[in-house]
C-alpha cells in the first residue's frame, strides 16, 4: 500500500520533496492519532486561519496600522486565564 502512495506521490510533479512530504505528514498524522487529538479542530482552524488572517489585516487597515482597536490587556488577561484552566482541566496531566 505504501508503495503505491510512494508511486502516486511522485508521479505527479516527479520530485523526490513530495515524498519527503508526505512521510513527514504521515508521522506527524500518526503522532496526533497516538496523541489522542481530534480531527475536529485542526480541520477547523485549517478552513477558518486564512479568513481570520484576511479579517486581521482587514481591521489593521482601517485602523491605519493601530492596534488599540483590538481588546486592551484586561480581556487578554481573562482569555488567557480561562484558556489555561480549560487545559488544565482537560486531563493532559492525569497519570494513567
Amino acid at each position: 500500500m505504501i508503495l503505491f502512495c510512494v508511486t502516486g506521490m511522485y508521479t505527479v510533479n516527479n520530485s523526490v520533496v513530495d515524498i519527503w512530504m508526505m512521510a513527514l505528514f504521515g508521522g506527524v498524522g500518526f503522532l496526533l492519532r497516538k496523541l489522542d487529538y481530534e480531527a475536529a479542530p485542526l480541520l477547523l482552524a485549517l478552513v477558518l486561519g486564512p479568513k481570520l488572517e484576511v479579517a486581521f489585516r482587514q481591521s489593521l487597515m482601517i485602523s491605519h496600522g493601530d492596534f488599540h482597536i483590538f481588546p486592551g490587556p484586561a480581556h487578554f488577561n481573562g482569555i488567557s486565564f480561562g484558556n489555561a484552566a480549560l487545559f488544565v482541566d482537560s486531563g493532559i496531566f492525569e497519570s494513567s
